[in-house]
């Protein structure tokens, strides 16, 4: 899971998330924004290390950073407020 698992943002933001895998040996993670386009790559990510995401938050809507190899339990949900 993700600590915290929400975050409110507000739109025209950028995104600049650090993380730092605490468990479990791989996690292939991106983030989708409310229209479903990913907006922040698949990357691999291994325990024992810490990754840096980046994004803008362009539109209003909940966009989600995804852990494939641990969903539906494993995701961030960023709630972007329209300006």
């Amino acid at each position: 899971m993700f600590n915290p698992g929400a975050v409110t943002v507000r739109q025209g933001d950028e995104i600049i998330m650090t993380a730092f895998v605490v468990n479990g040996d791989e996690h292939e993670v991106w983030v989708t924004a409310p229209d479903g386009r990913i907006v922040a790559g698949k990357t691999m990510w291994n325990r024992g290390r810490e990754y840096r995401m980046q994004f803008a938050a362009e539109q209003a809507g909940t966009y989600q950073l995804v852990c494939s190899s641990h969903a539906p339990s494993m995701n961030l949900s960023f709630l972007v407020l329209p300006r």
